[in-house]
């Protein structure tokens, strides 16, 4: 029952949102008006309030610095690989091996649901 409490408000927002988009409420300009108070402001404001509300010990230090360890190995396994892919993409591939989604969007949606 707690996952539905969770889940549900979620689902009730995508169906206002398609409703929206289908009958024309809401205009492209007042859509990317959502967009940017939505990155802009709220999700820096969770996103500071999760990090000011952590409780920070050597567990949480020693997360981080594995966390930086793995980052450091996933680029330089993409600078390794490079060549394999070839093409001139290939110059992106470290900066995708190294990529996960962990920023403004994971923390608050971790604080939504813990």
């Amino acid at each position: 029952m707690n996952v539905l409490a969770i889940v549900l408000p979620v689902f009730c927002m995508l169906g206002l949102g398609m409703a929206a988009n289908r009958f024309g409420w809401i205009s492209r300009a007042g859509m990317d008006g959502i967009k940017l108070v939505a990155t802009n402001i709220m999700l820096p404001v969770v996103l500071v309030d999760a990090l000011g509300m952590a409780e920070y010990n050597k567990v949480t230090l020693l997360l981080l610095a594995v966390m930086l360890v793995q980052l450091f190995i996933a680029t330089g396994a993409g600078y390794l690989l490079r060549p394999l892919v070839g093409g001139s993409q290939s110059r992106y591939l470290p900066f995708l091996t190294a990529t996960f989604e962990g920023g403004m969007m994971a923390y608050p949606l971790y604080m939504a649901l813990c």
